[in-house]
């Protein structure tokens, strides 16, 4: 059965259980062996799926299931080039860059759950490697930079090594104040 993007209802229905629920009973329900549960699960999906359309959805739903399946952010550079075939789809970047503007840093809500943030870093390695909308992209991550500097200055860093991995092949980013 192909793995088609999955409707706001099932998002919302995995996205209560793993709130409601324990780890027990969602091991026992089978949640942490089901790909497709643990990709809904995650912020990113959720955001970048609330900006998707009928158009994009699926290409948005492929995207967000590559960025789930990483286990940290990246740090090479290639980790970072493998954002590169995403990079010019205007659909993914649009998406990418209306959840990053409504959600500058989603993370720190003071939930006791973990949450993996690595999706949230391969978007921004996404949109810092496209030319399409790039004033925007600027703006926009100068915008993150600040956030980072003023609210979450112990993970300016990783915001940071973005910038330096990519300003090579991408000289405004070495712009980016932080």
């Amino acid at each position: 059965m192909k793995d088609t993007a999955p409707t706001t209802e099932e998002i919302k229905e995995v996205l209560h259980k793993f709130e409601a629920l324990s780890f027990e009973e969602l091991e026992n329900l089978g949640f942490y062996h089901d790909n497709r549960k643990m990709t809904i699960k995650k912020q990113m999906t959720y955001i970048l799926m609330s900006f998707a359309d009928e158009t994009n959805k699926e290409r948005i739903w492929k995207y967000c299931k590559k960025i789930a399946s990483y286990s940290h952010a990246p740090v090479t550079l290639k980790e970072y080039h493998r954002m590169a075939p995403f990079a010019e789809d205007k659909d993914i970047i649009d998406v990418i860059l209306k959840g990053l503007e409504d959600n500058m840093y989603p993370f720190s809500d003071g939930k006791s759950k973990v949450e993996p943030i690595q999706g949230y870093y391969y978007a921004i390695a996404t949109i810092s490697q496209s030319s399409y909308r790039r004033a925007d992209i600027i703006t926009l991550l100068q915008k993150l930079a600040e956030y980072f500097k003023n609210n979450i200055p112990n993970d300016v860093f990783v915001l940071k090594r973005n910038m330096d991995v990519l300003k090579k092949n991408y000289p405004d980013l070495g712009d980016i104040e932080l």
